[in-house]
């Protein structure tokens, strides 16, 4: 099985959600399996930047089309997959799942996404994030970068 094919069995995982295009405003760059990015800029010949809003600042995707549609919908990245799919990522918009995947399903599925890339070592930082022993200690790194972060806009005189 190639690489594209094994991409298409790990999206048929996700359970369908009725969507209503509507969730545009969430659209920027971010980041995806190697394997995902290589398909959509082979097929579709959109090149989407790794990065993410927290870093990059606001933008939007490069696949976002004039009509604020996805023009790369049909081979899209499984985090867009996931969007309004996993149980901490719900559509802001209404659109419900026929279930939610729970927080170790969506970890387990994007570290298949990097399996299939070849990207073991992505693969397994992505696993050991969803182990509950990791995820606390995950949860106070962010808790102390956010308060380093207002601390230094308050430096510089900015609102947080």
């Amino acid at each position: 099985m190639n690489v594209q094919q094994q991409l298409d069995e790990l999206y048929a995982k996700i359970p369908r959600i009725e969507c209503r295009g509507q969730c545009w405003d969430t659209c920027g760059p971010i980041d995806m399996a190697t394997a995902e990015r290589t398909r959509i800029n082979d097929v579709a010949g959109v090149d989407i930047p790794r990065g993410t809003f927290a870093y990059d600042g606001p933008s939007t995707c490069p696949a976002l089309g004039m009509m604020k549609t996805c023009t790369v919908y049909e081979i899209r990245p499984l985090i867009c997959r996931l969007w309004g799919v996993a149980e901490g990522m719900p559509c802001t918009y209404g659109c419900r799942p026929e279930r939610y995947l729970t927080e170790a399903e969506t970890y387990e599925l994007l570290a298949q996404a990097h399996d299939i890339s070849g990207d073991q070592e992505m693969a397994k930082m992505v696993r050991a994030a969803n182990d509950p022993a990791h995820r606390e200690a995950l949860r106070a790194a962010r808790e102390q970068i956010e308060i380093m972060s207002r601390e230094q806009a308050k430096r510089w005189g900015m609102k947080w």
